[in-house]
């Protein structure tokens, strides 16, 4: 056994500059890998829905948010109402799917439509859709909660590195 640890000690004394070489090699492979693990934390996306109902001027609206630290890249995008995804015909298709909403009165709307392959940078917070009733008109604060279960909205990102996401607002 002490044979061993002499041989040991022997060979690490004849070749100590290529010991050291290769257990600086490792730390850095080691720094790298550590690096890069922090690096992909750093540019992580976080998208999160809300909505928002204001009295004062009548309506309501769904916003989307990047609360993380990197771009968001879109990779998809769905509209479902009722449980059925609604076909993309392009910009219209997410305001099309909010007039089939059982909004008493008249009411103008805006969508966003995401284009596949945008991006949503970090901190930056966008419409998805507003829903605005006509001037005089009221709408209960209930019924449009409960109109805005019906619609749901799924997206798909990912990050910079292309680990994949996914966000989905549905009002319960």
């Amino acid at each position: 056994m002490v044979e061993i640890f002499t041989n040991i000690w022997k060979f690490i004394g004849e070749n100590a500059s290529e010991v050291i070489a290769f257990s600086a090699l490792g730390l850095a492979v080691w720094q790298g890998y550590i690096a890069r693990r922090h690096n992909k934390l750093s540019v992580r996306p976080y998208l999160a829905f809300s909505s928002t109902f204001l009295d004062e001027e009548p309506h309501f609206t769904v916003d989307i948010k990047n609360n993380g630290l990197g771009t968001a890249i879109i990779t998809d995008y769905k509209v479902i109402l009722d449980g059925v995804t609604q076909e993309d015909t392009g910009k219209s298709y997410v305001i099309e799917a909010c007039r089939k909403l059982q909004i008493p009165d008249r009411f103008s709307s805006a969508g966003r439509y995401f284009k596949l392959g945008g991006s949503i940078s970090a901190g930056e917070s966008q419409n998805v859709i507003k829903i605005v009733l006509n001037e005089g008109s009221f709408l209960d604060r209930e019924i449009a909660y409960k109109e805005l279960e019906r619609i749901q909205f799924k997206i798909k990102y990912k990050c910079l590195y292309g680990v994949a996401y996914e966000s989905v607002f549905h009002s319960t």
